[in-house]
């Protein structure tokens, strides 16, 4: 995958509840993961996420995610 382009990613505490609501057009589901399940997920099932995330999660843990990646 080559790819020139700028990408921003926000980590952010919210509440269990938060409502979130993406575009439908753009985002095919959404769910509340802690980091090292994520990563368990992603090494478990990568064809059920995108390549990017498996680049990022493989690549640039440390630099994106940080004391996260680690805990």
């Amino acid at each position: 995958l080559i790819e020139h382009e700028v990408v921003e990613i926000f980590l952010a505490e919210a509440p269990d509840d938060l409502a979130l609501s993406p575009d439908p057009d753009e985002v095919m589901a959404v769910r509340w993961v802690r980091f090292q399940d994520l990563a368990a997920q992603v090494a478990r099932r990568p064809h059920e996420f995108t390549p990017w995330l498996r680049v990022y999660l493989a690549e640039h843990r440390d630099t994106i995610f940080g004391p996260l990646a680690i805990a």
